[in-house]
């Protein structure tokens, strides 16, 4: 009967050790999920950020590009007013013998 109980509590020992042994493992497994669930949190907090600055971003340039398609229709209209400039320039030194 001694013999049965030592061998009795030596499996209970060794059964309580694997149950120690899987629930570390267990709880490992799941701080390990943890943790991936919040770097995946994280990593889509990221890319709204991301997608929001990119936005900002396409907006700025719209402007940029406004304000350039602006000037340039500037600088056609002061080149076309100088060159009339320049024609009646041309024209009143000829008529006056200017020149």
């Amino acid at each position: 009967m001694a013999a049965l109980k030592a061998s009795s509590s030596k499996l209970e020992g060794s059964s309580s050790k694997s149950n120690d042994d899987h629930r570390a493992r267990l709880e490992g497994c799941t701080e390990q999920a943890r943790k991936q669930q919040q770097t995946l949190q994280d990593a889509k907090r990221l890319v709204a950020e991301m997608d929001d600055m990119g936005e900002d971003t396409k907006a700025q340039l719209r402007k940029q590009r406004e304000g350039l398609e602006k000037n340039i229709d500037d600088v056609r209209d002061t080149s076309e007013e100088v060159s009339k400039a320049q024609s009646m320039l041309s024209k009143l030194t000829k008529r006056f013998g200017l020149w």
